[in-house]
Protein backbone atom coordinates (compact mmCIF):
# COMPACT_ATOMS: atom_id res chain seq x y z
CA UNK A 1 0.00 0.00 0.00
CA UNK A 2 2.83 2.40 0.82
CA UNK A 3 4.59 1.58 -2.45
CA UNK A 4 1.34 2.15 -4.37
CA UNK A 5 0.87 5.53 -2.69
CA UNK A 6 4.42 6.57 -3.62
CA UNK A 7 3.97 5.45 -7.23
CA UNK A 8 0.61 7.24 -7.58
CA UNK A 9 2.04 10.44 -6.10
CA UNK A 10 5.02 10.31 -8.45
CA UNK A 11 2.81 9.71 -11.48
CA UNK A 12 0.59 12.62 -10.49
CA UNK A 13 3.58 14.97 -10.22
CA UNK A 14 4.90 13.85 -13.59
CA UNK A 15 1.45 14.28 -15.16
CA UNK A 16 1.09 17.79 -13.69
CA UNK A 17 4.47 18.82 -15.09
CA UNK A 18 3.63 17.40 -18.49
CA UNK A 19 0.30 19.23 -18.61
CA UNK A 20 1.87 22.52 -17.51
CA UNK A 21 4.60 22.17 -20.11
CA UNK A 22 2.14 21.34 -22.90
CA UNK A 23 -0.87 23.57 -22.15
CA UNK A 24 0.33 26.10 -19.57
CA UNK A 25 -0.81 26.81 -15.99
CA UNK A 26 -4.47 27.44 -16.87
CA UNK A 27 -6.44 24.34 -17.93
CA UNK A 28 -9.18 26.53 -19.45
CA UNK A 29 -9.12 28.81 -22.48
CA UNK A 30 -10.30 32.20 -21.18
CA UNK A 31 -10.84 35.19 -23.45
CA UNK A 32 -11.04 38.73 -22.05
CA UNK A 33 -12.75 41.23 -24.35
CA UNK A 34 -11.85 44.85 -23.59
CA UNK A 35 -14.65 47.15 -24.73
CA UNK A 36 -13.85 50.27 -22.74
CA UNK A 37 -14.61 48.93 -19.28
CA UNK A 38 -12.39 48.52 -16.20
CA UNK A 39 -9.11 46.68 -16.65
CA UNK A 40 -9.25 42.94 -15.95
CA UNK A 41 -5.94 41.74 -14.52
CA UNK A 42 -6.51 38.03 -14.98
CA UNK A 43 -3.33 36.02 -15.66
CA UNK A 44 -2.95 33.30 -18.30
CA UNK A 45 -5.79 34.53 -20.52
CA UNK A 46 -6.24 35.55 -24.13
CA UNK A 47 -7.08 39.22 -24.67
CA UNK A 48 -8.64 41.25 -27.45
CA UNK A 49 -9.53 44.95 -27.67
CA UNK A 50 -12.68 45.73 -29.62
CA UNK A 51 -11.29 49.05 -30.84
CA UNK A 52 -8.36 47.30 -32.52
CA UNK A 53 -10.21 44.45 -34.27
CA UNK A 54 -13.63 46.03 -34.82
CA UNK A 55 -15.71 43.81 -32.54
CA UNK A 56 -19.22 45.10 -31.84
CA UNK A 57 -22.09 43.45 -29.88
CA UNK A 58 -24.66 43.73 -32.66
CA UNK A 59 -27.36 41.16 -33.34
CA UNK A 60 -28.32 42.88 -36.58
CA UNK A 61 -24.89 42.63 -38.22
CA UNK A 62 -24.05 39.10 -39.48
CA UNK A 63 -20.44 40.06 -40.16
CA UNK A 64 -19.99 41.30 -36.56
CA UNK A 65 -21.47 38.05 -35.23
CA UNK A 66 -19.18 36.02 -37.49
CA UNK A 67 -16.12 37.94 -36.28
CA UNK A 68 -17.11 37.37 -32.65
CA UNK A 69 -17.63 33.67 -33.33
CA UNK A 70 -14.08 33.40 -34.66
CA UNK A 71 -12.64 34.87 -31.46
CA UNK A 72 -14.73 32.81 -29.02
CA UNK A 73 -14.13 29.53 -30.89
CA UNK A 74 -12.46 26.94 -28.62
CA UNK A 75 -12.85 29.23 -25.62
CA UNK A 76 -14.19 27.84 -22.36
CA UNK A 77 -14.94 31.24 -20.83
CA UNK A 78 -15.43 34.74 -22.22
CA UNK A 79 -15.26 37.80 -19.97
CA UNK A 80 -16.38 41.17 -21.35
CA UNK A 81 -15.34 44.45 -19.74
CA UNK A 82 -17.47 47.21 -21.20
CA UNK A 83 -19.28 50.42 -20.33
CA UNK A 84 -22.63 50.09 -18.49
CA UNK A 85 -24.70 51.09 -21.53
CA UNK A 86 -23.26 48.20 -23.60
CA UNK A 87 -23.71 45.42 -21.04
CA UNK A 88 -27.15 44.39 -22.29
CA UNK A 89 -25.93 44.17 -25.89
CA UNK A 90 -22.93 42.04 -24.93
CA UNK A 91 -25.12 39.80 -22.78
CA UNK A 92 -27.43 39.16 -25.72
CA UNK A 93 -24.67 38.21 -28.19
CA UNK A 94 -22.86 36.03 -25.62
CA UNK A 95 -26.03 34.02 -25.07
CA UNK A 96 -25.94 32.99 -28.72
CA UNK A 97 -22.26 32.01 -28.75
CA UNK A 98 -22.67 28.70 -26.92
CA UNK A 99 -19.92 29.61 -24.45
CA UNK A 100 -19.65 30.46 -20.76
CA UNK A 101 -20.03 34.24 -20.92
CA UNK A 102 -19.56 36.87 -18.21
CA UNK A 103 -20.05 40.65 -18.27
CA UNK A 104 -18.06 42.70 -15.77
CA UNK A 105 -20.15 44.74 -13.32
CA UNK A 106 -18.58 47.12 -10.81
CA UNK A 107 -21.96 47.73 -9.19
CA UNK A 108 -22.33 44.06 -8.29
CA UNK A 109 -18.90 44.16 -6.66
CA UNK A 110 -19.64 47.39 -4.77
CA UNK A 111 -22.74 45.99 -3.10
CA UNK A 112 -21.20 42.54 -2.61
CA UNK A 113 -23.85 40.64 -4.56
CA UNK A 114 -23.82 36.88 -3.99
CA UNK A 115 -26.07 35.96 -6.88
CA UNK A 116 -29.13 36.78 -8.96
CA UNK A 117 -32.69 35.72 -8.09
CA UNK A 118 -35.30 35.62 -10.85
CA UNK A 119 -38.88 35.93 -9.56
CA UNK A 120 -40.75 34.95 -12.70
CA UNK A 121 -44.12 34.84 -10.95
CA UNK A 122 -44.09 38.63 -10.57
CA UNK A 123 -41.67 39.46 -13.36
CA UNK A 124 -38.78 40.96 -11.37
CA UNK A 125 -35.11 40.15 -10.80
CA UNK A 126 -33.28 40.87 -7.57
CA UNK A 127 -29.66 40.71 -6.41
CA UNK A 128 -28.86 38.40 -3.52
CA UNK A 129 -26.69 40.38 -1.07
CA UNK A 130 -27.03 38.30 2.12
CA UNK A 131 -28.09 34.84 3.23
CA UNK A 132 -29.95 33.75 6.31
CA UNK A 133 -28.84 31.35 9.03
CA UNK A 134 -28.37 27.64 8.57
CA UNK A 135 -31.42 25.47 8.16
CA UNK A 136 -32.91 23.51 11.05
CA UNK A 137 -31.08 20.29 10.17
CA UNK A 138 -27.73 22.03 9.70
CA UNK A 139 -28.15 23.95 12.95
CA UNK A 140 -28.93 20.74 14.84
CA UNK A 141 -25.84 19.04 13.41
CA UNK A 142 -23.66 22.05 14.22
CA UNK A 143 -25.04 22.21 17.76
CA UNK A 144 -24.23 18.53 18.33
CA UNK A 145 -20.69 19.06 17.04
CA UNK A 146 -20.25 22.12 19.27
CA UNK A 147 -21.40 20.23 22.36
CA UNK A 148 -19.21 17.23 21.58
CA UNK A 149 -16.14 19.41 20.99
CA UNK A 150 -16.82 21.38 24.18
CA UNK A 151 -17.14 18.25 26.28
CA UNK A 152 -13.88 16.89 24.89
CA UNK A 153 -12.02 20.16 25.45
CA UNK A 154 -13.48 20.93 28.89
CA UNK A 155 -11.20 18.60 30.93
CA UNK A 156 -8.14 20.29 29.41
CA UNK A 157 -9.46 23.86 29.55
CA UNK A 158 -10.98 23.74 33.04
CA UNK A 159 -7.68 23.66 35.01
CA UNK A 160 -6.33 26.57 32.95
CA UNK A 161 -9.51 28.58 33.50
CA UNK A 162 -9.42 27.90 37.23
CA UNK A 163 -5.81 29.06 37.51
CA UNK A 164 -6.58 32.20 35.48
CA UNK A 165 -9.66 32.98 37.61
CA UNK A 166 -7.67 32.52 40.82
CA UNK A 167 -4.93 34.84 39.56
CA UNK A 168 -7.45 37.53 38.65
CA UNK A 169 -9.12 37.33 42.07
CA UNK A 170 -5.88 37.39 44.06
CA UNK A 171 -4.45 40.38 42.21
CA UNK A 172 -6.99 43.05 43.18
CA UNK A 173 -9.92 41.22 44.76
CA UNK A 174 -12.32 42.32 42.01
CA UNK A 175 -14.83 40.27 40.09
CA UNK A 176 -13.53 37.43 37.95
CA UNK A 177 -16.06 37.82 35.15
CA UNK A 178 -16.64 40.79 32.90
CA UNK A 179 -20.04 41.35 31.25
CA UNK A 180 -20.28 43.31 28.05
CA UNK A 181 -22.79 44.00 25.27
CA UNK A 182 -21.74 43.00 21.75
CA UNK A 183 -23.49 43.02 18.38
CA UNK A 184 -24.48 39.54 17.25
CA UNK A 185 -26.93 37.78 14.97
CA UNK A 186 -29.34 40.07 13.06
CA UNK A 187 -27.37 43.05 14.46
CA UNK A 188 -28.93 42.48 17.88
CA UNK A 189 -27.06 43.14 21.12
CA UNK A 190 -26.26 40.20 23.37
CA UNK A 191 -24.41 39.83 26.67
CA UNK A 192 -21.06 38.06 26.76
CA UNK A 193 -19.20 36.95 29.89
CA UNK A 194 -15.40 36.92 29.80
CA UNK A 195 -12.55 36.68 32.24
CA UNK A 196 -11.71 40.19 33.37
CA UNK A 197 -8.40 41.38 31.96
CA UNK A 198 -8.55 45.05 32.95
CA UNK A 199 -8.43 46.85 36.25
CA UNK A 200 -11.80 47.23 37.94
CA UNK A 201 -11.73 51.02 38.10
CA UNK A 202 -10.71 51.34 34.45
CA UNK A 203 -12.91 48.73 32.78
CA UNK A 204 -14.52 49.88 29.56
CA UNK A 205 -17.93 48.23 29.34
CA UNK A 206 -19.07 50.42 26.46
CA UNK A 207 -16.01 49.66 24.36
CA UNK A 208 -15.12 53.30 23.84
CA UNK A 209 -11.39 52.57 23.67
CA UNK A 210 -9.73 49.56 22.08
CA UNK A 211 -6.93 47.84 23.93
CA UNK A 212 -3.41 48.25 22.62
CA UNK A 213 0.01 46.75 23.26
CA UNK A 214 1.29 47.62 26.77
CA UNK A 215 -2.13 49.07 27.65
CA UNK A 216 -1.96 50.55 31.17
CA UNK A 217 -5.45 49.26 31.95
CA UNK A 218 -4.48 45.60 31.61
CA UNK A 219 -3.84 43.70 34.82
CA UNK A 220 -0.55 41.90 35.40
CA UNK A 221 -2.26 38.51 35.45
CA UNK A 222 -3.91 39.18 32.08
CA UNK A 223 -0.61 40.31 30.59
CA UNK A 224 1.06 37.14 31.85
CA UNK A 225 -1.72 34.92 30.46
CA UNK A 226 -1.56 36.61 27.04
CA UNK A 227 2.23 36.26 27.01
CA UNK A 228 4.87 38.32 25.22
CA UNK A 229 4.12 36.79 21.84
CA UNK A 230 1.16 39.08 21.23
CA UNK A 231 1.93 41.52 18.43
CA UNK A 232 -1.09 43.79 18.76
CA UNK A 233 -2.34 43.81 22.34
CA UNK A 234 -2.28 41.66 25.44
CA UNK A 235 -5.99 41.43 25.98
CA UNK A 236 -9.19 41.42 24.04
CA UNK A 237 -10.41 44.62 22.47
CA UNK A 238 -12.34 46.20 25.32
CA UNK A 239 -12.34 44.18 28.55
Amino acid sequence: MMLSAVILSGLRLLTDKAILRRWGPNPFNVLVIDDGGPAVDLPHTYRVATAEVGLTPSLDDPHALHLLARYVRNMDQVIVSCTPERRVAWAMVLKGCGVHGEVLSDFMREIGALGVVHRDEIGITTLLVSTGPLGMRSRAVKRMLDIRASLLALPFALPILLVAALAIKLEDGGSIQFKQKLVGRRNELFSIFKLRTMKVERSDREGMRSASRDDDRVTRSAAFIAGPASTSCRSCSTC
